[in-house]
């Protein structure tokens, strides 16, 4: 994955999470390390955990809103 990342920015109304520059592994055996680390996150990719705890996060600090931006 990428360590590009937007995370948060203070609003009126709040924090809102924006998330953007996510991307999946590159390189040699690219595939079967993201499917490897699939089969130990019980069938989740690798980007879909750390969505996961971002939410989490955003739940914890009581965000307004979380915005995700796909990288297509």
């Amino acid at each position: 994955m990428s360590d590009q990342y937007s995370l948060f920015g203070k609003e009126l109304n709040g924090v809102n999470i924006y998330i953007g520059g996510l991307q999946g592994v590159q390189g040699e055996n690219s595939k079967e390390r993201v499917s490897e680390a699939s089969k130990m996150l019980n069938g989740l990719s690798p980007i879909r955990i750390v969505l996961e705890a971002c939410l989490s996060f955003s739940e914890a600090i009581n965000a307004v809103s979380v915005l995700v931006v796909p990288s297509d």
